[in-house]
């Protein structure tokens, strides 16, 4: 008679502990490295928000997936590190600011104090420095100022970033 399967406890695998550590103390460069529930991962992402000169830090790097995902849902840009086998993870302000003016464009052509003011109101504002993003975004094809009337509008490229 076969042996009856037990059904197992997790099904992506146990939660990887973490801990905090100092941005400086991380001496190799952060990549984004997207590679896929609800978790812990979430309430620790939520929490380094707050956490500006921190980074996580994950004894192995079986939980990037998980994290990934979960910054997704938060619409958060993380980028890792892994240094002594264990994995860092920060997030990318610069990069969750991108998805954000390009998100605001979609509404159509604005100018910079309205793009601010829509900034503000989702809660996005603290940390982006406009001027260097929209001149950012601009370089890359993305956004295009129109001078007639001095407002910012998503070119086709960058509707589709989105």
């Amino acid at each position: 008679m076969p042996k009856k399967e037990e059904p197992r406890k997790y099904k992506v695998g146990p939660p990887v502990p973490f801990t905090f550590a100092k941005e400086t103390e991380v001496t190799i460069p952060f990549e984004r490295k997207p590679t896929g529930k609800q978790s812990h991962y979430r309430a620790a992402l939520l929490e380094l928000m707050l956490k500006k000169t921190e980074v996580l830090c994950f004894e192995t790097n079986r939980c990037r997936s998980q994290l990934v995902v979960n910054a997704k849902k938060l619409e958060l840009s993380v980028l890792f590190a892994e240094q002594g086998g264990k994995l860092y993870v920060k997030i990318d302000r610069a990069g969750s600011a991108t998805r954000a003016v390009l998100e605001i464009l979609q509404s159509g052509p604005l100018d910079v104090g309205a793009i601010q003011v829509e900034l503000r109101r989702k809660g996005k504002a603290e940390g982006i420095e406009l001027s260097k993003e929209l001149q950012a975004l601009s370089a890359n094809g993305l956004i295009r100022l129109q001078s007639a009337t001095g407002t910012w509008s998503a070119t086709s490229a960058g509707m589709a970033k989105k």
